[in-house]
């Protein structure tokens, strides 16, 4: 039922979208019979995908109910009889009225021998690991062979010790996912989840107004999983309602197998094992501040996806700040992104100073640049104490920041790391609304004049990777691969102009400053 509900819910879609095109051809009485077939295919295909669940429990109800002895088959008819047999047997036995076999008497010379079970056999003298051939025949075997690996007692076999995972070690692999570890922080409230049976560690939209520390291992499809993607459960939703979501499945499916809060002593334990343990990037921490309407497992999901796909194996770091991930609020998430900074500055501390970390790499996205621009402009100002930061590359993909507001602050925090990187494009439609309604052009737009240009900042149009009409192109940084590359490489090496670690950038001289731009795609 639920295939047919998803059939009709199709076919309704596909004549809506082919009378939506093809409206000024047809006549007037043509277009109301078409949209009320559409209407009632539908509807149909709600109904099926609601009711059929329903349905399912009470069709099979008579296929599982337990058939009595009496209907078992001839089979389950005999076993009953020979139990009923063997119980009236042992009643008569205790009852004294059957008599029960008596043992051999006994023959001189010859030692009795139990009738359930024959006489155990000395424990043998041979060194250990010697095999055991027989014994020496009895008086009353006729001479025959027996074997002692029958008789003699076994010893128990040791147990195996269990190893215990170690908080921080390298991810373990499954022949069908792999598992990324992602410590995070967070000001967020908590709201635990909770399946029916089991609990878990969760965090809401509220703000918590106090620094949390922990970790989560989250599960990638490596089947099943594209570069840029985040595979998760497919669901149909209606006016706010889920009508149907897909099970969740880590063989398919981005998943959380295990998350909880730590103490900052273990975090910073934990963490540093894990530095133990890099390769490529030895001792490079990554942090990534996430942007507007966006909750906190899908910030552990991007993040996850994100250092899967750049292939780095240090230390990963999500910063989580108490979006509403509802796109009517905004200002709520604005206001959180601000009230977030102290928490998010004192995570930073962590993380540079309390950490073996060596390199440290910082990307903000979307609505996530602006707390992440006013702590580094707080430790610019105090940069005569704030030497040990260890930052190297600062990524700002696609700000949803003033431009005016965001080239003051960028000019302020150029030499606090080893370089700036701006990701900026002509078609995110996510930064056009924010625009019109914060009235006031973003960082990360191209507007008429051009990208944001600031001094000692390298800022690349990214608009050609992204061409999607019917999406926001609002992810491009960690969704295309040409981005992911050039992230990798930069954080790798650090060289800087773009051109010279990703072939094909074309630069562009402009009256307000020259900037860098990915190729049209062919």
């Amino acid at each position: 039922m639920f295939t047919m509900g998803l059939l009709f819910l199709a076919f309704a879609l596909g004549l809506a979208l082919l009378l939506f095109t093809m409206s000024s051809r047809l006549s007037r009485a043509m277009r109301i019979a078409g949209w009320g077939v559409s209407a009632l295919a539908g509807a149909v295909g709600l109904a099926f995908l609601v009711i059929g669940p329903l349905m399912m429990p009470l069709g099979g109800a008579d296929k599982m109910a337990p058939r009595s002895m009496e209907a078992a088959p001839p089979i389950a008819k005999r076993a009953k009889k020979k139990f009923r047999r063997s119980r009236t047997r042992r009643k008569k036995i205790s009852m004294g009225r059957a008599k029960p076999k008596l043992a051999p008497k006994p023959v001189p010379g010859v030692a009795p021998r139990s009738l359930s079970a024959p006489p155990p056999t000395p424990p043998s003298t041979a060194p250990s690991g010697a095999a055991k051939t027989g014994g020496s025949a009895g008086p009353d075997d006729g001479g025959a062979e027996i074997s002692s690996r029958s008789f003699a007692p076994t010893a128990a076999p040791t147990p195996t010790p269990t190893p215990t995972p170690t908080p921080g070690a390298a991810p373990e692999s499954n022949a069908e996912f792999d598992t990324v570890g992602i410590f995070f922080g967070t000001d967020r409230k908590r709201a635990d989840k909770s399946n029916g049976k089991i609990t878990r560690v969760a965090f809401g939209g509220e703000r918590g107004r106090k620094l949390v520390l922990g970790k989560a291992d989250v599960t990638i499809p490596k089947n099943a999983h594209a570069r840029g993607v985040v595979e998760r459960p497919w669901e149909l939703t209606v006016i706010g309602i889920t009508l149907y979501r897909e099970e969740e499945n880590p063989k398919k499916h981005f998943t959380i197998s295990k998350i909880g809060v730590m103490s900052e002593a273990d975090f910073i334990n934990s963490v540093n094992r894990k530095l133990d343990g890099s390769q490529r990037f030895k001792d490079h921490a990554l942090v990534f501040v996430h942007g507007f309407n966006m909750s906190f497992d899908s910030a552990l999901y991007r993040m996850a996806q994100m250092v899967y796909d750049l292939g780095f194996d240090g230390a990963p770091f999500l910063y989580s700040w108490p979006s509403a991930n509802d796109l009517k609020s905004y200002e709520y998430d604005q206001n959180s992104s601000a009230a977030a900074e102290k928490y998010l500055r004192d995570f930073l501390h962590i993380v540079s100073e309390r950490t073996k970390a060596q390199k440290i790499h910082l990307i903000a996205h979307s609505m996530g640049n602006m707390p992440l621009l006013r702590v580094l402009q707080d430790f610019q100002i105090a940069a005569e104490v704030r030497s040990d930061l260890k930052i190297q590359q600062i990524i700002l993909a696609a700000p949803d920041v003033d431009r005016d507001l965001f080239e003051s602050i960028a000019a302020e925090i150029v030499p606090l790391g080893k370089g700036v990187t701006l990701y900026a494009s002509a078609n995110d439609k996510a930064l056009w609304a924010s625009a019109s309604y914060a009235g006031g052009l973003r960082a990360g737009e191209i507007g008429d004049k051009g990208p944001t240009i600031v001094p000692g900042v390298d800022t690349i149009d990214v608009s050609a990777t992204s061409t999607d009409v019917f999406s926001l192109n609002h992810n491009t940084y960690a969704e295309r691969s040409e981005l992911l590359k050039d992230m990798a490489a930069l954080m790798l090496t650090g060289v800087r102009p773009p051109r010279q670690r990703t072939p094909g950038l074309q630069p562009v001289t402009t009256d307000h400053g020259a900037y860098w731009r990915f190729p049209e795609q062919k």
